[in-house]
């Protein structure tokens, strides 16, 4: 009898630990897709909040020549690009994501900020733009050429007059 008894016990603590296990796989399994999703438009909203304080310290270069302002980068996620080509002067960030953070095909500004969202099969991609083309030449440490940034940089942004806006990395 007691044996029977035992035998009991260590099946309830077998069934208790399977059912305990299953019931974390299926949060996990739940709860992961709206982390990631809160984890990209956390992203979004610090990205957006950098390329607007960006757009501040470039626009106030534009005091006259040899006015100058450093600027931390911290990009954690995406493709962050500088780009001073001839023609393409402006800041470009863009993440692919599987969160709907607004509607497909729609453009938003938000100052001097544009928002643009669009469906790649089952991913969306998220695009910020600050478009400096008839407005300021930029230049990537005295050239026209494109930079891409992921991590931390020292940025110096400055107004090199009739050479446009010089943006160097330390």
């Amino acid at each position: 009898m007691l044996k029977i008894k035992g035998q009991a016990t260590w099946v309830s603590a077998a069934l208790y630990t399977a059912l305990g296990i299953a019931t974390i796989a299926i949060i996990l399994a739940v709860g992961m897709p709206i982390l990631e999703n809160l984890k990209d438009k956390n992203t979004v909203s610090q990205t957006k909040e950098l390329m607007l304080e960006f757009d501040g310290v470039i626009r106030e270069t534009f005091e006259g020549p040899g006015s100058q302002r450093e600027f931390f980068i911290d990009v954690k996620k995406g493709d962050f690009v500088i780009d001073g080509r001839k023609g393409k002067d402006g800041l470009n960030w863009s993440m692919n994501t599987k969160a709907k953070l607004m509607e497909p095909g729609v453009v938003l500004d938000e100052g001097n900020l544009k928002f643009k969202f669009k469906k790649n099969g089952d991913e969306y991609i998220i695009t910020l733009i600050l478009d400096y083309k008839n407005i300021a030449d930029l230049k990537i440490d005295g050239k026209d050429e494109s930079k891409k940034l992921l991590g931390r940089y020292n940025a110096l942004i400055r107004n090199d007059g009739e050479k446009g806006i010089n943006i160097m990395f330390k």
